[in-house]
């Protein structure tokens, strides 16, 4: 599987909560509808903690510039550009974008494909 992180940035004007709640409560909603035609495996949106004080944070350079993560699992590089590039992924990806660009800065946001490559997991009672 390959994974994609996208580093998420408010538009201007938008507050934290109201970020958080359409990006949840709205965009989350239509990614899932559109997971098949999309050949979407995973999806995982990450929402920061207030925790700015926090010494771990501190001692690694503080928290990101972004105001969220999401990360999105495909089963391959090439399964991911033939959902993106069919005419239903084009239709999906040109909602998305539209309904993103509500409350996200579309240009300052950022994506990376990577593999992951587990080095322990002790949630799985491993």
């Amino acid at each position: 599987m390959v994974k994609m992180i996208v580093f998420n940035y408010r538009k201007a004007g938008v507050s934290p909560e109201a970020f958080a709640d359409m990006w949840l409560n709205g965009h989350g909603a239509m990614v899932k509808k559109y997971a098949h035609v999309l050949r979407i495996k995973k999806y995982v949106q990450s929402h920061f903690l207030p925790n700015a004080d926090d010494p771990i944070l501190s001692e690694h350079g503080g928290a990101p510039g972004c105001d969220s993560i999401t990360e999105v699992w495909y089963d391959s590089i090439e399964d991911m550009n033939a959902g993106i590039t069919s005419l239903e992924g084009q239709k999906a990806n040109a909602e998305l974008a539209a309904d993103a660009a509500r409350f996200c800065d579309m240009e300052r946001m950022e994506a990376k494909i990577c593999r992951e490559e587990t080095i322990f997991d002790f949630t799985a009672g491993g």
